[in-house]
């Protein structure tokens, strides 16, 4: 360990590398990158993340305004203090604020002045065709003394032992692909014959047009699911999936009532239909809304199509930018409403 650090310093890095299975090499590599240098003082931060309701409309896990969740300040959930249900829609939403929090904690600042600092629940609310909604406002409690040295206990074993489990079996980031040189592991994902038949050879000649090596296109080819969202994005290569704006509240961004986006069927903003900037935070949110109809396009099944407009129940349910209502958030919100265009 640098000898210029602090004990109390040195005993963090020690029982990160201990709990998270880092090796020593990888804390030294740690202590290079310009965010993570700063991880003793992150994790020596003296508040819990709080986010309190400010805004409740007939939330599905019983959240009332004044009620919160209580986040470590890495970000992770508090399980002691929160209820016996937590809602992944809540806690979506929440992912790119605790981002811009641990930002200003590797800068040396203070994360009490973040600016992005009130987020909505990626449900849009009852009165727009979902469950139930929450305005959430982010804000930080010191921790009690006695719970930080119940922390300070719980950390001490790491002082002396490695954790034998956290350590998975290819622990450099994303899966290497599989190969000679690939873990065993990796294998089991492509297992299989290549598939044969038209759709196939449909595929076969979509791969063959991408950016892939011959291992990556067979790897691909012997997987089902790989192969039938290839085939839906061909079989709808001329329709277009259209998010319109059906609501606009202060957006300063300027997307007003009326205004569409278009992508295409792999899920691509077309920016040539757009004769203005799109707003981050719209697409931010918007890919909830994508992601089910790139599923239903992928579907070999009709019944997976509805009527044959893609209008079903789930697409109907309205979506919200990143924005809070106005006037809670830094800037306002928009509504919106997804469907296909150029059906057969």
């Amino acid at each position: 360990m640098a000898s210029n650090e602090s004990g109390s310093a040195n005993m963090v890095w020690k029982v990160l590398r201990n709990k998270f299975g880092y090796t020593d090499e990888e804390i030294e590599q740690l202590k290079k990158t310009k965010w993570a240098s700063r991880l003793p003082e992150i994790f020596s931060s003296p508040y819990w993340i709080k986010v309190e309701m400010v805004k409740t409309n007939r939330c599905s896990v019983g959240f009332k305004q004044g009620d919160a969740l209580y986040f470590n300040i890495g970000g992770m959930l508090i399980t002691r203090k929160a209820p016996a249900q937590v809602c992944p829609h809540a806690i979506a939403a929440l992912s790119p604020a605790f981002y811009a929090c641990l930002d200003r904690l590797s800068r040396g600042e203070d994360p009490k002045g973040i600016v992005i600092d009130h987020v909505c629940c990626t449900d849009p609310g009852f009165d727009y065709n979902g469950l139930g909604n929450n305005t959430m406002r982010i804000t930080f409690e010191p921790i009690p003394s006695s719970q930080r040295l119940r922390d300070t206990w719980s950390a001490m074993p790491y002082m002396f032992y490695r954790s034998p489990d956290a350590r998975g079996p290819d622990p450099g980031g994303l899966p290497k692909s599989a190969g000679k040189s690939g873990p065993a592991w990796a294998t089991g994902l492509t297992a299989g014959q290549p598939l044969t038949g038209k759709a196939n050879e449909s595929a076969v000649k979509f791969l063959s047009e991408c950016p892939l090596t011959q291992d990556e296109q067979a790897m691909f080819l012997r997987s089902d699911k790989r192969v039938r969202r290839i085939n839906g994005i061909e079989r709808y290569k001329d329709t277009r999936i259209v998010v319109e704006v059906i609501n606009s509240d202060a957006c300063i961004a300027g997307h007003g009532v009326g205004e569409r986006i278009y992508f295409d069927s792999m899920g691509r903003l077309l920016t040539d239909k757009s004769d203005k900037p799109i707003c981050s935070r719209l697409l931010n949110k918007i890919w909830y809304r994508l992601v089910i109809l790139l599923d239903r396009i992928a579907e070999e099944g009709g019944s997976s199509l509805g009527d044959g407009t893609f209008r079903g129940d789930v697409p109907e349910v309205r979506m919200s930018c990143y924005g809070a209502p106005f006037p809670f958030g830094d800037c306002g919100q928009i509504l919106m409403g997804i469907s296909m265009e150029g059906l057969r």
